[in-house]
C-alpha cells in the first residue's frame, strides 16, 4: 500500500483506544516525532507509558530515554534506570544498552557501577545491538574498572563491524594495520637478531680456526726445535 501517515496515526489511535499496547507505542513514536500529527513530546511520553504498562518493553525504553533527557517529562535518572531495567528484562536490547551506558558513567541518583554496566552491555550485544558491542569492547580494551582483555575487545569490535557499525570497522582496520606493523617490526628484529647470531658464529668459527692454525704452527715449531736440539746433541757427542 502507499504510505499514508495520517491513516497510520488514526489506526494506531484506534488500536490504542482498544487496549492494544503496540498501537499506543507506535502512536507515541509518531507523536514524539511529529509525524502525521503535531509534535507533542509530553503526549508521546504518556503514550509510551501506556505502552510500557501494557507490556511493550520498547515503550519502557523510550519512556526511560525521555526521563533521562528531560523531554516531555521532568528529568529523573533513577526512574529512567528502572524503566531501562524493565525494558531490558522484557527483551528490549535498547533498554539494556541505555542502562549499561548510564551505569558505566553514573548519573544523579544512579551510582556508577562498571561491572553491572558490563552485564547490561553484554545482554545488548548478545541481542545484536552493535553500539553495545563497541562500548563493551572499549571497556575491555582500556581496562576501565575491569580487567584488560585485548582479545575480548578485538572480538567485540569485530562483531560490531559485522553488524554494520562503521566506527567499529574503522577501529578494526586500524588494529589490523597496527598488528601488521608490529609483525613487520618483530620479523625485522628477528631477522636482524638471526643475522647477528650468524655473524657472531662465523667470527667465532674463524677465531677457532685461527687458534687451531696457531696451535699447529706452534706445535710444528716445537717439533722442529726439538729435532734441531737432538741433531746438535749428536754432533756434540761425536
Amino acid at each position: 500500500v502507499a504510505r499514508d501517515r495520517q491513516r497510520a496515526r488514526r489506526l494506531y489511535q484506534k488500536a490504542c483506544d482498544g487496549g492494544e499496547a503496540v498501537g499506543c507505542f507506535n502512536l507515541g513514536w509518531l507523536t514524539r516525532k511529529g509525524i502525521g500529527v503535531a509534535q507533542n513530546v509530553a503526549r508521546g511520553a504518556a503514550l509510551y507509558k501506556k505502552a510500557c504498562k501494557g507490556g511493550v518493553p520498547r515503550g519502557c525504553a523510550k519512556l526511560g530515554r525521555l526521563y533521562e533527557q528531560g523531554e516531555g517529562v521532568t528529568t529523573n535518572m533513577p526512574r529512567a534506570a528502572a524503566l531501562y531495567d524493565q525494558a531490558c528484562s522484557g527483551g528490549a536490547r535498547t533498554g539494556c544498552f541505555y542502562l549499561g551506558e548510564m551505569l558505566a558513567k553514573g548519573a544523579p541518583g544512579v551510582r556508577r557501577n562498571v561491572s553491572k554496566a558490563v552485564n547490561y552491555y553484554e545482554r545488548a550485544c548478545d541481542g545484536r545491538y552493535a553500539k553495545a558491542c563497541v562500548n563493551l569492547g572499549t571497556l575491555y580494551g582500556a581496562g576501565q574498572s575491569i580487567r584488560v582483555d585485548k582479545n575480548r575487545a578485538r572480538d567485540l569490535f569485530m562483531k560490531a563491524c559485522d553488524l554494520g557499525h562503521q566506527e567499529a570497522c574503522a577501529v578494526q582496520k586500524i588494529q589490523r594495520e597496527r598488528a601488521a606493523k608490529r609483525a613487520a617490526i618483530e620479523a625485522a628484529r628477528k631477522a636482524a637478531a638471526e643475522e647477528a647470531a650468524r655473524e657472531l658464529a662465523a667470527r667465532q668459527a674463524a677465531a677457532e680456526q685461527a687458534a687451531r692454525e696457531r696451535a699447529a704452527r706452534q706445535a710444528a715449531f716445537e717439533a722442529e726445535r726439538e729435532r734441531l736440539e737432538r741433531l746438535a746433541a749428536i754432533e756434540a757427542a761425536q
